[in-house]
């Protein structure tokens, strides 16, 4: 069984923590990696949905158990494609915030310093 980094029974008075380090390093280096492939994925999907619209078009020529079926898929295929896209904006809000909080963490002023953490 791993060790404990820090005894977190709270009854116990000794509550330090061991192996830590006196600073933090938060990494950027694949932010803007990240965020040109989620350009990228909603490029595609505005295109999936352009694709799809020209698609629906040639509906008129199916008929029957086909059309039913045909529309089915393109139902699936509509949820999917506006399910995507608003999920990979949120991400890319999502790393717009992070890369934010890392531009402004050395900027920032400490609530409260505490004295041999």
């Amino acid at each position: 069984m791993a060790e404990d980094i820090m005894n977190s029974e709270i009854n116990s008075s000794s509550g330090e923590w061991h192996g830590s380090a006196d600073t933090i390093t938060l990494d950027d280096s694949a932010i803007s990696g990240l965020k040109t492939n989620l350009s990228h994925a909603l490029t595609a999907l505005r295109d999936m949905k352009t694709y799809m619209t020209e698609m629906d078009s040639s509906s008129v020529s199916w008929s029957g158990k086909a059309k039913k079926t045909y529309e089915d898929l393109m139902t699936i295929m509509t949820t999917y494609q506006k399910d995507y896209y608003r999920a990979v904006k949120a991400l890319g809000k999502v790393v717009e915030g992070y890369e934010k909080l890392l531009n402004d963490t050395p900027n920032a002023k400490p609530l409260k310093e505490i004295d041999e953490a």
